[in-house]
């Protein structure tokens, strides 16, 4: 059995016919042009161009000029024989050494503008070891103005703050593909304004394909800790403002800017499940506030887990209520939002028991308990009216002496469960609600 050669250091670029065989061929594949059904355009335009015939043609044309490379790739001493490399990364492993090195080699080449930089780029990929870098994911509905850090190894980025490439074009509406549309849906309106990013270690980033003896680059119980937390945190922001946060992809970024390249052009981006689709664009939602921030993101992730899952029932819910159109569905998602903290484990009346509360919880001065009872009260009626008989929210209702609209009513059940989801959090737990009753009368 044939062993695997490595990659060596790159000799200059006139030792030998081979080497200088593989430099003209990548210039000459980067000076291409294509020809379309409008003309020749140029191989560089033509992969990025939004028109699917171009598109389609000048991918056509990389393909084959790479195969041509690979070839090249395979007869020069530089490069490993009879070996095939893979991308290690939290998304998975993707081979690309040999087959995709030529394409690769050749866009390389087009946007550096030296074939011997990207013979450097290759040989500096394929003696990689282990490398730095962040899952980021992209959100809707929450714009920063600049990087906060919300503990260790998570922050909150402007979009602008990513590194250059296909995935910040995107989130940027700087589409380079043909099919790079995020989604079909009202949020198409506008583009997400920031980036939640962990930090982490990878090991191995580049290894043989089949390897048995390698562990993953990052653990799979490590994976879905990191994006458990980031999803916890985006369900927590919808408080901080509040707003409708919704995750739109999730990618990981190199710290190294060579892996940072190949892996713009390999590893792809994926999406979290989004079961309602706000009929409003997020574009509305106020700047986040870094303080309030910091401060709920620092207390809510040591809370107990079981209290934790009680908090994300309700930030759900919240957050549903935000998307729904109709206000009968909304009523529906507050009452279960605030039911679930405030209900109990009594088996008396719910509706007393949840509105009582909410008031003495959120406390102030008597005429803003009295509205905040009112408000409750009123969305509860909206709810059982929904349920049981079908009827949608309509009409005025007095709340403590003012006449306000259901859709009035249903916007301050917004304001008074985001108030009892902070307070809970800050109270660092739910009270005890037999004495708590009592007390408070």
């Amino acid at each position: 059995m044939s062993e695997i050669q490595p990659a060596q250091p790159a000799p200059a670029a006139n030792q030998g016919p081979e080497i200088d065989a593989l430099c003209a061929a990548l210039a000459a594949a980067a000076d291409v042009s294509v020809s379309t059904i409008y003309g020749e355009v140029a191989l560089t335009e033509a992969i990025h161009s939004g028109d699917f015939n171009i598109w389609a043609s000048g991918v056509e044309r990389l393909d084959t000029l790479g195969r041509k490379v690979v070839e090249l790739v395979m007869s020069d001493d530089r490069f490993p024989k009879n070996a095939q490399f893979q991308l290690r990364s939290p998304g998975g492993d993707l081979p690309f050494y040999p087959t995709q090195v030529g394409t690769y080699l050749i866009r390389r080449t087009m946007d550096c503008g030296s074939p011997g930089e990207a013979i450097g780029w290759l040989l500096r990929i394929l003696q990689a070891q282990n490398a730095s870098g962040r899952i980021v994911e992209a959100l809707w509905g929450v714009p920063v103005a600049e990087e906060i850090e919300l503990r260790e190894n998570l922050s909150i980025w402007p979009v602008t703050s990513l590194k250059d490439g296909p995935f910040k074009m995107l989130l940027l509406g700087q589409h380079q593909g043909i099919k790079d549309d995020l989604v079909l849906s009202p949020l198409t309106m506008v583009f997400p304004r920031s980036v939640l990013a962990f930090r982490t270690e990878l090991t191995r980033v580049i290894a043989p394909v089949g390897a048995t003896d390698l562990p993953p680059a990052l653990s799979q119980a490590t994976a879905n800790a990191i994006e458990e937390q980031m999803q916890e945190i985006t369900d927590l922001l919808t408080v901080v403002g509040p707003r409708v946060a919704l995750s739109a992809a999730i990618t990981f970024e190199f710290d190294d800017p060579d892996l940072h390249y190949l892996g713009s052009l390999l590893l792809g981006r994926r999406a979290r499940l989004v079961e309602v689709m706000p009929l409003r664009p997020t574009s509305f939602h106020p700047v986040l506030d870094p303080i309030e921030a910091r401060e709920l993101v620092a207390i809510f992730t040591e809370l107990p887990q079981t209290l934790r899952k009680r908090l994300r029932v309700a930030l759900n819910r919240l957050s549903l209520a935000q998307r729904r159109f109709k206000m009968g569905d909304k009523a529906i998602d507050l009452a279960i939002a605030l039911e679930s903290l405030l209900g109990g484990n009594e088996n008396n009346e719910v509706t007393h028991k949840v509105t009582t509360r909410a008031a003495h919880l959120l406390g102030g001065t008597n005429g803003q308990r009295l509205r905040n009872r009112d408000v409750v009260h009123a969305t509860y009626g909206y709810r059982s009216k929904m349920v049981h008989n079908g009827e949608e929210p309509s009409g005025n209702k007095t709340i403590d002496g003012e006449l306000m609209s259901a859709n009035e009513i249903i916007d301050a059940a917004v304001g008074v469960c985001v108030e009892v989801i902070k307070k809970i959090i800050r109270l660092r737990g739910i009270p005890d609600w037999k004495p708590f009753d009592i007390q408070q009368g």
